[in-house]
C-alpha cells in the first residue's frame, strides 16, 4: 500500500513538472519555421488622367514567413516576412520584407529585436476563441485590433474569424510611384479578416479589401485613389494549411491536456490497484474471444475496401468567360475531339460548366468549386480566365484556348514546355499576316487606331509588335487604351480627324462589345476595319486573318485526351492553328469602294457578302 501510495504521489508530481518545464520546449517554433501560402491577387488601379479605374486585374504574389535567426540567447526567434506583388508582366506593385522578433513558444512580439517593436502575436494566442488580440499585417505594418465576428467550418476544421478595420501609410514602401514620397503619399482604408485555428493559434488564411490613396504630403488631404485591391487565399492553398493546423492543435491538445490527464489517470489507476482492472478486462475479452476475432475482421475488410483503388469518374470543368458566340464553337470543338476518342458526355464523361462573363471574382469561384468537387481536368478559355485558373490550383490540369501569348502572359515558361500544370491552344496569328491580307484591299493607311482593353498584357504585347511591323511603313499606330465600351466611343470620336482605318485587338473587351462599337464607328465615318475576331468580319469588318476558334477548341480536346490517357501537362506543346483563315466581307468593301485582288481572293477561307 505504502509503494501504490509513493508511485502515485510521484506520478502527481509529474504533471506540473511536465506542464512549466517539458510542455513549453514541445510547443515552440523550430528555428527552421517556415509558413508559405499562395495568394489570388486582384488589383485595380486608377487611371489619373481618365480619372476612372482600369477594371480588376489579377496580380501574383509571394507570401512567406521564414525563421533566419535565434535572437540574442536561442530565447528569441527572428521572423522574416515577405509580400511581393507583381503584375503579370513581373512589373512590381508592391514589395516588402519585415523582421519579426518572437516568443518562440508563445508567437508574442519582443521588443528590442526586430525591425521595430511591436505588441501583439506573429498570428494569435493559443487558446483564443474569442479574445480579441493584436495582429501585424506586413502590407501594412500597423496594429489591428482583431476582433472576433463567429465561429465557422474549413474543410471540417473549426476556426474563429476576427476582423478589423483600420488605416495606414504605405508611403514608405511605395517610393517607385510618382511623386511619392517627395510630395505625396499613400493612405489606406483597410478590412482585414483573418482565420484562426484557436487551439494552436495558427493562421489558416487572410483576406484584406483595400482601397489605397494618394494624399498631398505638405496638407495630408487626400487626393485620388491609387488601387483598389483584394487578396485571399487559393483554395489549393487553403486546404494545405486546414491539413496544418489540424496537426497543430492536436499536438497541442495531446501537450496541454491529453498527457496531463493520463498522468492522473494513471495515478489513480495505481491507488486503486489497477492490475485487478486488468484481470477483469483478461477475463472478459477471453469469454468473448470468437466474438473480438470476428470483430476486428470485420474491421480490417472495411479497411481494405475503402482504401482499395476505384476507378475515379471522369470529370471536367468547363470555365468560360462570357456569351460570344465563338467562345460556344470553340469549347463544341473542345467537346468533339473528347468524343472522337471515345469519350462521350453522360456517359463515361461529365462536363461541369460555368460562365464568368468577363468577372474575375467569378471566375475564382467557378474554379474553386471545380476544386472542390475534384474534377479530372479544367477546360479554361482567354488570358484573364486561365489566369485566375492558374492562380487558384497548381495539381489539376488545365487546358486552355483562346490566349495568344501564353508565354508572355506568364501562364507557361514555354510553348514546347509549359513548366506546370498548363497546356493549351492559342488564337495567335502574326501581326504580319493580319495586316497583309487588309493592306491587299486598303493601302492608304497612314493612322492606324489600335482598339483595346487599357492595361490586358495580350493586347499590349499585341500593340508593340503592331507599332513595329508599320514602322517600317511609315504608319502611325494610334493607341485607342480604353476601360470600356463607352471609352472606345469617346476616344474614337476624338481622334475621328486623324484616323485612316482600325484594328481591333483580341482581347476581351473587344469581344465583350466593343467591337460592335468600334464597326459601327468604321461603317458611320467610311473607315475600313481589321480584326482579328472571328464573328467581326460577319459584323461588317473589311477583313481579318483571324483564329479558327472552333478548330483551336478541338486542338486542345485533343491535349485533354492525352492527358486523361496519362500524359503531364509538361510533355505536350501548346500550339497555334496550322493554317490561314482569312475572311472578308464582300459588302463592307462594296460600300467603301474597295476591289478585293482575285489573288486574295483565292487565298480566303470564306467571303461574306450579306
Amino acid at each position: 500500500m505504502k509503494s501504490r501510495l509513493l508511485f502515485t504521489v510521484l506520478l502527481l508530481i509529474t504533471v506540473p513538472l511536465f506542464i512549466f518545464w517539458v510542455a513549453p520546449p514541445l510547443k515552440r517554433l523550430s528555428n527552421h519555421f517556415r509558413y508559405e501560402a499562395d495568394i489570388f491577387s486582384v488589383d485595380n488601379f486608377f487611371d489619373e488622367a481618365k480619372q476612372q479605374f482600369l477594371g480588376p486585374q489579377i496580380s501574383k504574389t509571394k507570401f512567406t514567413y521564414e525563421a533566419v535567426s535565434s535572437g540574442r540567447d536561442g530565447s528569441e526567434l527572428i521572423i522574416e516576412n515577405v509580400f511581393d506583388v507583381r503584375k503579370i508582366t513581373d512589373e512590381k506593385i508592391f514589395s516588402v520584407s519585415r523582421n519579426y522578433a518572437i516568443d518562440p513558444q508563445t508567437g508574442r512580439h519582443l521588443s528590442g529585436l526586430g525591425d521595430r517593436d511591436r505588441e501583439g502575436y506573429l498570428f494569435a494566442p493559443r487558446w483564443s476563441w474569442k479574445k480579441p488580440y493584436t495582429y501585424w499585417h506586413i502590407n501594412y505594418d500597423a496594429p489591428a485590433r482583431m476582433l472576433f465576428q463567429n465561429t465557422e467550418k474549413l474543410y471540417g476544421l473549426t476556426v474563429s474569424r476576427f476582423s478589423a478595420d483600420y488605416h495606414a501609410d504605405q508611403t514608405s514602401s511605395l517610393g517607385f510611384l510618382p511623386g511619392v514620397p517627395a510630395i505625396r503619399g499613400v493612405q489606406l482604408d483597410v478590412n482585414l479578416q483573418v482565420w484562426i485555428e484557436p487551439v494552436s493559434g495558427t493562421l489558416v488564411k487572410y483576406e484584406d479589401n483595400t482601397t489605397a490613396y494618394y494624399y498631398d504630403i505638405k496638407s495630408g488631404q487626400r487626393l485620388h485613389p491609387w488601387n483598389k485591391f483584394r487578396n485571399r487565399y487559393t483554395d489549393t492553398s487553403l486546404k494545405e494549411h486546414v491539413r496544418l493546423a489540424r496537426w497543430e492543435k492536436w499536438k497541442i491538445i495531446g501537450i496541454d491536456v491529453l498527457v496531463p490527464v493520463m498522468l492522473v489517470l494513471g495515478a489513480i489507476l495505481v491507488l486503486v490497484r489497477a492490475d485487478r482492472w486488468v484481470s477483469y478486462i483478461r477475463i472478459g475479452l477471453g469469454r468473448r474471444r470468437y466474438w473480438v476475432a470476428a470483430t476486428i475482421l470485420l474491421i480490417i475488410i472495411g479497411v481494405a475496401f475503402l482504401f482499395s483503388p476505384r476507378q475515379k469518374p471522369i470529370v471536367i470543368g468547363v470555365a468560360q468567360w462570357g456569351t460570344n458566340p465563338d467562345y460556344a464553337r470553340n469549347v463544341q470543338g473542345f467537346k468533339d475531339a473528347l468524343a472522337a476518342k471515345g469519350y462521350q458526355e453522360n456517359k463515361n464523361i461529365r462536363f461541369l460548366e460555368g460562365n464568368a462573363e468577363s468577372n474575375i471574382e467569378k471566375q475564382r469561384e467557378i474554379i474553386e468549386s471545380f476544386v472542390r468537387a475534384e474534377v479530372s481536368l479544367i477546360y479554361s478559355l482567354t488570358t484573364p480566365g486561365t489566369l485566375v485558373a492558374k492562380g487558384v490550383t497548381k495539381t489539376i490540369p488545365i487546358v486552355f484556348s483562346i490566349v495568344t501569348y501564353p508565354v508572355e502572359a506568364n501562364l507557361i515558361r514555354s510553348l514546347e514546355s509549359s513548366g506546370n500544370n498548363l497546356v493549351g491552344t492559342r488564337n495567335y496569328i502574326s501581326p504580319a499576316q493580319q495586316y497583309f491580307a487588309f493592306e491587299r484591299i486598303y493601302p492608304h493607311t497612314k493612322t492606324l487606331a489600335f482598339v483595346h482593353r487599357a492595361g490586358e498584357p495580350n493586347s499590349v504585347i499585341q500593340m508593340n509588335q503592331f507599332k513595329q511591323l508599320l514602322a517600317e511603313r511609315k504608319i502611325e499606330v494610334l493607341d485607342i487604351s480604353a476601360v470600356d465600351i463607352q471609352d472606345i466611343k469617346t476616344q474614337l470620336d476624338s481622334h475621328l480627324h486623324k484616323i485612316d482605318s482600325l484594328f481591333l485587338s483580341c482581347d476581351t473587351l473587344i469581344q465583350a462589345g466593343g467591337e460592335d462599337v468600334s464597326i459601327a464607328f468604321g461603317k458611320l465615318h467610311r473607315k475600313p476595319v481589321l480584326t482579328c475576331n472571328n464573328i467581326g468580319v460577319s459584323k461588317g469588318a473589311l477583313v481579318g486573318n483571324v483564329a479558327d476558334l472552333y478548330l483551336i477548341g478541338k486542338m486542345a480536346g485533343e491535349k485533354a485526351t492525352l492527358i486523361l490517357n496519362g500524359a503531364e501537362t509538361n510533355w505536350l506543346h501548346t500550339e497555334s492553328q496550322p493554317n490561314e483563315n482569312i475572311l472578308i466581307n464582300q459588302k463592307t468593301a462594296d460600300d467603301l469602294g474597295l476591289v478585293i485582288p482575285s489573288d486574295l481572293r483565292d487565298l480566303a477561307a470564306e467571303i461574306i457578302t450579306r
